[in-house]
């Protein structure tokens, strides 16, 4: 297949659906079975779940968080 420009508007439809390998009408059963085969469904990966401690201990990877409690401990130590 050739490359198709860059600018995706300057090319008219009929390219577009001959690069992609498909029709107005759309793709085939035995096409889209292949397709799916090939590519795979399309669908996000979930999300991972975290429980509440597991975020709040998460915002002390933070260099910027650790020097403020760092600069907190030390105002409290000399007041």
């Amino acid at each position: 297949m050739n490359q198709l420009p860059s600018a995706f508007w300057c090319v008219s439809a009929t390219e577009i659906l001959q690069h992609l390998g498909t029709a107005k009408e759309g793709l085939s059963s035995e096409e889209a079975r292949q397709r799916l085969a090939h590519y795979g469904s399309n669908l996000l990966k979930p999300q991972k779940r975290s429980d509440a401690l597991t975020l709040m201990l998460a915002q002390f990877k933070s260099p910027l968080i650790l020097i403020l409690l760092f600069a907190t401990g030390l105002s409290f130590f000399f007041t």
